[in-house]
């Protein structure tokens, strides 16, 4: 067997210790894992021991990200609350519009003269002839 270290972990994967190549396709049979392909919800560089969590408002549902980049924005409407998300949380709540990469279902209140849905990416104006004296209104 090798007795010293031959290279660095590839892009996309995480090696801690023990792995036999640069890019493991499976996860180690111990726990935690100490090598493997980046899982979903982080990423990877090369040279990586611990893969890093995607920041929250974003996400990532694909496994080997090999860079922050790989993060996607959260989807306008939707929010991505925490770190290391592998799809948004849910919809932003009624009263209010969560426009890309919102970390809070109450991101930005709805203001008067317009309303905000449940899952609004932005506010709409009130249809003429008519006016929402209040804000954070759902219609």
């Amino acid at each position: 067997g090798l007795v010293a270290v031959t290279g660095d972990c590839a892009a996309g994967f995480f090696c801690t210790e023990g792995a036999f190549k640069s890019a493991p396709e499976y996860y180690s049979n111990t726990s935690p894992n100490i090598f493997g392909p980046c899982q979903k919800g982080y990423y990877c560089p090369a040279a990586t021991s611990t893969p890093s969590a995607c920041l929250a408002g974003t996400y990532s549902n694909e496994e080997r990200n090999s860079a922050s980049g790989d993060c996607h924005s959260c989807d306008p409407g939707y929010y991505c609350q925490n770190q290391a998300t592998i799809l948004p949380d849910g919809k932003c709540d009624a009263g209010y519009y969560c426009t890309g990469g919102s970390d809070s279902k109450t991101k930005a209140g709805c203001t008067a003269g317009n309303y905000c849905p449940l899952g609004s990416a932005q506010e709409t104006k009130c249809m003429p002839g008519y006016y929402q004296p209040n804000t954070l209104q759902a219609a």
